[in-house]
């Protein structure tokens, strides 16, 4: 009994082990990706170009936004952004695409997190939408987000393609969202009772 107490030990240690040098090596390689300058292509496309301005525009919004309301609408507005940016991109590069959105999105994000004062707000930033995950529904956010721009559609159908600003392209979003956001509270399956909801929209948006 004794040597498989200290078996199981050694295994549990050893677990722990790896799976703490592994979060090590993670956290180290996202401290690191703040001073990197990552590659990217425009293909010298006037829409990619355009929607790079609007992806800097609001990474500069969401590193310095303060309030629920103004964090999520900045980062919806740069995912709207970035989904146009991959969705050009990927009309010219089918095997890339993810990977240079990821870039543009990290490259935009290092043009203003410039000071470790601006990093830490931007890594402040980031985990509050992480934290506030299902007080969001992000899965429905990205939902919404990727049928507004059509970036995993095989068409040229995007609405992407009128150079719509990335406000713009906000308030089709907000329109789509919030009715289906209440609707999902109110009719929730999990439970016999609607799911608490920690954002009254109507209260932010008045």
């Amino acid at each position: 009994m004794v040597g498989f107490g200290a078996y199981y030990l050694y295994v549990f240690g050893m677990t722990a082990y790896v799976f703490g040098s592994l979060a090590k090596h993670k956290q180290r390689s996202y401290d690191n990706s703040f001073h990197i300058k990552y590659q990217t292509k425009d293909y010298n496309d006037t829409k990619i170009i355009f929607y790079k301005k609007e992806l800097e525009r609001y990474s500069k919004e969401f590193i310095e936004a303060e309030g629920m309301y103004d964090i999520f609408a900045a980062d919806t507005k740069k995912d709207l952004a970035l989904g146009c940016i991959q969705y050009f991109i990927k009309r010219k590069n089918r095997e890339e695409w993810i990977d240079i959105g990821s870039n543009y999105r990290k490259n935009a994000r290092n043009k203003y997190a410039n000071t470790e004062d601006k990093i830490q707000k931007a890594k402040k930033k980031s985990d509050y939408m992480g934290y506030h995950f299902y007080t969001f529904d992000l899965n429905m956010v990205n939902h919404i987000e990727d049928e507004i721009t059509q970036v995993w559609s095989d068409k040229n159908d995007s609405i992407c393609e009128n150079k719509l600003p990335a406000n713009e392209l906000y308030e089709i979003f907000i329109e789509k969202y919030i009715p289906k956001f209440d609707d999902e509270n109110i009719h929730s399956r999990f439970g016999s009772k609607p799911q608490q909801r920690e954002i009254d929209w109507y209260e932010l948006l008045t």
